[in-house]
């Protein structure tokens, strides 16, 4: 395979996937966000619009351990490997979304007296702000690791030395 085909495979790719990560996301976030019931409010569009934004910042770190990894397979001529390598990395940060997304509920449930369902239904955007905070800042400082660990499971060669 030429490098234009292997980096036009893997352009496609990561565009593929970045879409449909950003749409479930989205999509699987206004399902949680229904509990709240129909009425939107200020407080409510902060936490939905950081927990997205913390999405997006996996998103990007991500995407340099799934290109890494397609190049790597389409190297070899392994296109199913560059797919599943790159789904799978894309899936495991699509969930870590959501789990540091909850984790910052924990968080703020420690830091505050309130309950934040009601106060978010309230309009407390004092406390959809520090969700934002503590969401964002807890994802630019985990992401990089998450890839770390991602990209050692690409199986790249030994080297003798």
């Amino acid at each position: 395979m030429n490098d234009l085909f292997k980096n036009s495979a893997d352009l496609l790719i990561l565009l593929t996937l970045g879409i449909v990560y950003l749409f479930s996301f989205a999509k699987m976030k206004r399902i949680f966000f229904s509990k709240y019931g129909n009425s939107k409010n200020n407080a409510l569009t902060i936490l939905f619009l950081s927990s997205l934004l913390a999405s997006a910042v996996n998103l990007i770190h991500i995407s340099e351990g799934a290109s890494d990894a397609i190049l790597f397979f389409l190297k070899g001529n392994d296109f199913p490997k560059a797919i599943l390598y790159a789904v799978s990395f894309f899936a495991v940060s699509w969930l870590f979304s959501i789990v540091l997304f909850q984790f910052s509920f924990f968080i703020v449930s420690l830091l505050t007296k309130e309950d934040e369902t009601d106060e978010l239904i309230k309009n407390n955007t004092e406390i959809a702000w520090l969700h934002a905070i503590i969401l964002v800042s807890l994802t630019f400082v985990i992401a990089p690791a998450i890839v770390k660990i991602a990209v050692s499971f690409i199986p790249y060669p030994e080297l003798p030395f």
